[in-house]
């Protein structure tokens, strides 16, 4: 057995690969779902706190100023949209938000728990809007990448730890 430099950040590891090949693995010294999962997993966490990140800071500029984006609601929708929302419709939908970044944050330590906070979030996610305004504000769009990031997450939930 060859003696390899180490490296503080990675360290060399063989594989079953063939024999003169060298893998790099990461040095994962916390437990994390990283270690048993695949590339899927870690990039739909990884979006799921981008995209989480970003809608609720979004959401939470769109209550503080409210009267201006009532404003581009009004020009881009028609005025009788605007009656049905209010600041703590945004505020709501921003939370929700923030309880998504907590499933997603869980997730990634492991825990089932984060997916089921994940789950709740995301479905009150999509239907606030459904139940404030009516049928025509919900959002397919929004509804397929839900199933498609639940359904990522769902395949990896042995790993999860209980």
């Amino acid at each position: 057995m060859q003696n390899y430099k180490k490296i503080p950040i990675l360290r060399i590891a063989s594989l079953p690969y063939p024999k003169n090949s060298l893998l790099l693995l990461p040095n994962l010294r916390m437990k994390t779902v990283m270690n048993k999962s695949n590339k899927w997993l870690e990039s739909a966490l990884l979006l799921s706190a981008i995209g989480g990140s970003f809608c609720a800071l979004l959401y939470f500029c769109a209550a503080i100023f409210f009267h201006q984006v009532a404003g581009l609601v009004e020009w881009l929708t028609n005025p009788t949209v605007i009656t049905n929302i209010s600041p703590a419709y945004f505020l709501s939908l921003g939370g929700a938000n923030c309880v998504s970044l907590l499933g997603v944050a869980g997730m990634k330590r492991a825990q089932r728990s984060g997916f089921r906070l994940y789950v709740l979030a995301q479905l009150l996610i999509l239907l606030l809007p459904t139940l404030k305004m009516g049928l025509s504000s919900f959002s397919s769009v929004n509804a397929i990448f839900t199933l498609l990031f639940i359904t990522i997450y769902a395949f990896n939930y042995r790993y999860f730890n209980r």
